[in-house]
């Protein structure tokens, strides 16, 4: 275990802001990104400026309130690994005379806008990144206009884009447009490491504003909160698998099954509790009835709520009641993703939360971060069911997955609780060898109800980040259930796979290492 003290920032901060800002000062902007037909919810806070004699820097995040962080989050850049929605994630801008500079490491200058531009004034930033077919991008103020967005109205000036060529099959940035208004911000805006960084296999997106939080005033997209993540009634029923692989190979895989039926509910601004009359299917497939109360605190999961996306947010301790790992005051949870999806009965939009960590705990007596890295946990949630996953990977799994739930009387996902041998038997399963491994390994389907060709493999690192989706093709020409999987450019290290259909039905998820 190492322990990394935090670095606290001794920078003048200063509260103030202008007209025409890309990110105004305290206000905290959704933006929608949508890549490969995922749509997901990016959160930008603008919220410290460090006043120099020539520039100022404006800072993302360095000023957040967390209550269970104690005093140890003030003006803090944690040293923790934190990945954007596309990769990267904006963390200062710099200002000089009228200005905007963002630099990134892939190219020796930087991206620059000027919210101050006439109309009809051009600007070409260049990158020196050798991964790009071209290396110009030229940004005109096309016009300025009165807009109305999120019920508000104000002036928004538009820019447009132009490369110095194109790349084969990439959806080009000329397909869109840059919007600032004169008192919010950017309404559309490409992200900036994508002037400095564009290979062909790298398309431009927009990030669109759909939400505002200033002043104590929300405008259209709002950040859920506990009782939309917990709102579940009497009657109400959860089906969970709980699945566990050990680390040692003399023990074989096992899983068993859970029916929670919710008989009780009581709910208030601050905690949701649930009272549950249980059946339980073990290994040896006898049936057991069980009794418990679920509470879900705010005290737990306010900070969670409130933290930006793919940043840091941090939950009072020793642990969640329904997790494992070791005993922190405060657990710091990594928040990975929230995404946007369809309720496939309702047609409602819910929002979908992922947290991740590698058992990462504040000390907030001396304000120090202790790392661990041979634990990980995950868990998910969302708007419709509340928690539907939570997995310890410590050289083995040990993981629990909602399979199916009843809400309302709708029927989600697999209803059916497995009472007989042929029941457990339909569990699909996948056998990967060898693992670990140094170039290839096998993959292989142990259920006569699939075939591997089609199907899309998605692989994970430990923080959860999609390093590698591949639609399966090059099948082993002995059967139909096995693919050759080779390490291309993955680094040595742990894994995390997942199987699905052409229709993205799950098949099967494991791990595996690559040394």
């Amino acid at each position: 275990m190492k322990k990394l003290l935090l670095l606290l920032s001794c920078m003048p901060l200063f509260s103030s802001s202008a007209d025409w800002d890309l990110f105004p000062l305290n206000q905290k902007s959704f933006y929608r990104v949508t890549i490969d037909n995922q749509v997901n919810i990016g959160v930008q806070i603008m919220d410290s400026i460090k006043y120099n004699l020539s520039d100022d820097v404006h800072y993302f995040r360095r000023n957040l309130i967390y209550e269970n962080a104690a005093s140890c989050y003030q003006n803090v850049f944690p040293e923790l690994p934190t990945a954007g929605v596309d990769g990267f994630e904006i963390d200062s801008l710099v200002s000089r005379n009228d200005t905007i500079f963002f630099s990134w490491y892939g190219s020796t200058l930087p991206f620059f806008f000027l919210p101050n531009a006439i109309p009809g004034q051009s600007w070409t930033v260049i990158s020196t990144s050798t991964a790009n077919d071209y290396n110009e991008i030229t940004i005109t103020y096309a016009s300025i206009q009165q807009e109305t967005f999120l019920g508000i109205t104000d002036s928004v000036k538009t820019f447009t884009m132009t490369p110095n060529g194109t790349s084969v099959g990439q959806i080009p940035v000329n397909n869109f447009v840059m919007k600032l208004s004169k008192n919010y911000g950017f309404i559309n805006y490409v992200p900036f490491q994508l002037f400095i960084y564009h290979p062909s296999s790298q398309d431009f997106y927009s990030a669109d504003l759909v939400g505002i939080e200033k002043a104590g005033n929300i405008y259209g997209y709002q950040h859920p909160g506990l009782l939309d993540y917990f709102h579940l009634n009497a009657g109400d029923i959860l089906f969970w698998r709980h699945h566990v692989d050990p680390s040692n190979p003399m023990y074989l895989p096992w899983t068993e099954f859970y029916r929670d039926s919710i008989v009780q509910a009581f709910s208030s601004p601050d905690s949701v509790v649930y009272d549950i009359s249980g059946l339980r299917l073990d290994t040896d497939f006898v049936v057991t009835q069980y009794n418990k109360t679920s509470h879900y605190l705010k005290t737990e999961f306010n900070d969670l709520f409130n933290t930006p996306s793919h940043w840091v947010g941090f939950q009072d301790g020793p642990d969640l009641p329904w997790m494992w790992g070791l005993s922190y005051n405060v657990t710091a949870w990594q928040y990975n993703d929230l995404s946007l999806r369809i309720d496939s009965l309702t047609l409602d939009t819910i929002s979908h939360s992922y947290f991740a960590t590698e058992d990462w705990g504040l000390d907030t007596v001396n304000c120090q971060i202790q790392l661990t890295f041979d634990i990980f946990r995950n868990f998910t949630m969302d708007t419709r069911m509340g928690i539907t996953s939570y997995c310890l990977y410590n050289f083995g799994d040990n993981c629990f997955v909602l399979d199916g739930a009843i809400i309302g009387g709708l029927h989600y996902g697999n209803t059916n609780f497995p009472t007989a041998v042929s029941e457990l038997e339909m569990q699909s399963s996948i056998t990967f060898s060898p693992n670990p491994f140094h170039t290839t390994a096998r993959l292989e389907i142990n259920n006569s109800e699939f075939r591997i060709k089609n199907c899309d493999l998605k692989i994970y690192n430990t923080l959860g980040v999609l390093v590698r989706q591949e639609k399966i093709s090059n099948l082993n020409p002995d059967s139909d259930r096995e693919y050759i999987l080779h390490r291309d450019d993955l680094n040595d290290g742990l894994y995390f796979y997942e199987l699905l259909t052409s229709d993205s039905s799950p098949i099967g998820t494991g791990k595996f290492i690559i040394e």
